[in-house]
């Protein structure tokens, strides 16, 4: 009597990266959302959203659904700080005015929307740092 297991089919186990090859993967992926496991594949489908997977390489970019709150976080934490310089820069040089509030909405809305791909690029070079982006 044999009994099949529900245990999936080990994944290749990603190999020992140099400190110098994760550097050199830190531009091509943050600047030119390229896969930070082969730095030639496109990671991004558009703005917003990434490829399930490397078209060069076949390295798994998304692993689970909910991985990327953090840089959300991260992208809300980098916005704040931009819009709290620019308050206190404007405040400085002209004071409080009526319109302070909408300009600092109007920053704070372009900073989220500037800064969201490069975050997001940003995260998935951390994750591949880490051993947790690499081909299946």
């Amino acid at each position: 009597m044999t009994e099949t297991s529900n245990i999936p089919a080990k994944t290749s186990a990603p190999t020992q990266r140099s400190g110098t090859l994760i550097m050199q993967r830190l531009f091509p992926t943050v600047m030119l959302s390229r896969c930070p496991n082969c730095a030639q594949g496109n990671a991004f489908k558009n703005y917003f959203s990434l490829h399930q997977t490397c078209s060069v390489c076949n390295a798994q970019l998304e692993r689970e659904s909910g991985s990327f709150l953090i840089a959300y976080a991260l992208n809300y934490f980098v916005t704040a700080i931009i819009t709290a310089a620019v308050a206190v820069l404007i405040i400085v040089r002209f004071g409080f005015f009526p319109a302070l509030t909408p300009i600092l909405i109007a920053v704070g809305c372009t900073a989220a929307l500037l800064f969201y791909k490069p975050i997001k690029a940003l995260y998935l070079w951390i994750m591949w740092a880490f051993g947790f982006v690499y081909p299946d």
